[in-house]
């Protein structure tokens, strides 16, 4: 079952989304340059604690009947058995039992600013490298802050080629802006769906991403960040 549901990832290109940034009044207003895709790798260390979710053991209060489900990096509850995660330090891929249904989270510390067309365009490009097709936006939520972090909504549609078969998800990126003491990040949830049936599937998805929780106090260095190599050698 875990080969299957990580072969559906794959092809579903809902993959750990590693880019994401925003554009708001008074927020980030760096656009990239026209064309330019986002590295996949993450290229700073520094990873907001204010974007993730941290586990707390009395957070299965009140899921009754929900399965809950640990990893080295993640605890996160489903509705039933069915569903199977595949996970990394900066992000997880949930799958529902037939792979029709999917949650997935994935966040980064960046270098600088980034905009929400930055992040859209690439979620795009990664979506599109499965079996996803004809992606289309059916609308968007206005840009919300709480301090440092700003928030905005996407709904959209498309298509699966494997399935044959129409979708439709709702993208949510949040992004970090401490330009006092330049710490810039990010996080993208994605969910998804049979359009025949979305929404009545999307409740228990929402529920889902709802209860994806970080387990790390610190998550560990990031590729390409050189300040990491000399605390890996010391801890060797």
């Amino acid at each position: 079952m875990r080969g299957s549901v990580t072969a559906a990832a794959a092809a579903l290109g809902v993959a750990v989304l590693l880019a994401g940034a925003a554009t708001a009044d008074n927020g980030p207003d760096r656009a990239a340059p026209p064309g330019k895709v986002l590295p996949l790798l993450p290229v700073r260390a520094t990873q907001p604690a204010a974007l993730v979710r941290r586990h707390e053991p009395n957070q299965q209060a009140g899921l009754a009947g929900w399965v809950r489900h640990e990893g080295p990096w993640f605890v996160w509850y489903a509705p039933d058995r069915g569903w199977q995660g595949v996970q990394s330090f900066a992000g997880i891929d949930l799958l529902s039992g037939d792979a029709r249904l999917a949650v997935s989270f994935g966040f980064s510390g960046w270098p600088t600013p980034l905009t929400f067309e930055d992040v859209v365009r690439y979620w795009e490009r990664v979506m599109t490298s499965g079996v996803v097709r004809n992606i289309r936006f059916d609308g968007t939520g206005p840009t919300t802050q709480q301090g440092a972090i700003y928030r905005r909504v996407y709904a959209w549609h498309g298509y699966r080629t494997d399935l044959q078969q129409a979708i439709r998800g709702v993208l949510t990126i949040h992004v970090y802006r401490d330009d006092a003491n330049g710490v810039y990040g990010f996080d993208n949830y994605t969910r998804v769906g049979p359009a025949a049936n979305y929404a009545a599937v999307d409740p228990t998805l929402a529920r889902i991403q709802s209860l994806i929780f970080y387990k790390p106090t610190e998550p560990p260095c990031l590729r390409h960040d050189p300040q990491c190599e000399p605390n890996k050698k010391k801890k060797k």
